[in-house]
Formats: structure tokens, sequence, C-alpha cells
């Protein structure tokens, strides 16, 4: 990786996880949160039973990692939301050095790479806190 790859990607995800606080704080919510239900899952999870077999789950299976973490350390519906948020912005992080590695990996220039995280930001704004409490929203699954 080249030094310019370098600090791009370190900006990319250090801007990220600003931009998620951002949104994280925007007044307002998104009027319906699936976090009581993943919730659900981590209980269960950390409760012994075992995914799609003693419960269904309409995700996939590594879909459960940011489901049952948080849920092995709070013990508070707020205390997992905070803990689900914070995951959140953590894969915000990873996709913009996702996008930089990639575009990196394929020779564009500086700029195509700053447009590019940019725009996915811009989409992360736009979602607002949508995002912090859908799984669905982030992933691409339903």
């Amino acid at each position: 990786m080249t030094t310019r790859a370098a600090v791009l990607v370190i900006a990319a995800a250090t801007l990220s996880m600003l931009v998620g606080l951002f949104v994280g704080n925007l007044e307002g919510g998104p009027g319906i949160v699936d976090t009581p239900v993943y919730m659900g899952y981590g209980d269960r999870i950390e409760d012994g039973q075992i995914p799609y077999r003693d419960f269904a789950v309409e995700y996939p299976p590594i879909a459960l990692l940011p489901f049952a973490i948080p849920s092995l350390i709070s013990s508070t519906q707020d205390e997992y939301d905070s803990l689900f948020q914070a995951l959140m912005i953590f894969a915000f992080a990873g996709c913009a050095v996702l996008i930089v590695l990639s575009l990196h990996a394929l020779g564009s220039t500086t700029a195509r790479m700053i447009v590019s995280v940019l725009a996915f930001w811009a989409g992360i704004a736009l979602l607002g806190p949508f995002l912090m409490t859908r799984f669905a929203a982030t992933t691409g699954t339903s």
C-alpha cells in the first residue's frame, strides 16, 4: 500500500467515526427501532439457545455477531442501544476503509477516492439516526 492510500484509509476511518457520532446524536429518531428485536436475539444466544434451531431469525448467521456482542456486555436496553450504535459506527469506518482500498486497488485517483467516501458519508447523513437502530439499512439484508 502506498503512503497516499494509507493516509486516505486513516482519514476515511477517523472521519467516518466522527460522521457516525454526529449522525447518532442528531435530534429526533427513526420512529421505529429494531434494537429490541436484536437484543432479544442476543439474549437468547447468551442464554444458550441456538439460532435457527431454538428460535427463528430473519438475518443471516454473520449478522448475529453485532446482535449478540452488545447483549453479552449490556444489561439494559439503553446500554444495548449505545453498544449497537458504537458497532454501527465502527461498521461505517470499515466500509469507508474498504471503499478506499478497493479504489486504490483499481488504480483510482485520490480525487475519486475522496469523492466516493464523501458520497458514502452523504448517504449516512441523509439516513440519519435510522442507521443507528436498523441493521438491515447498513448491511443490505432484510
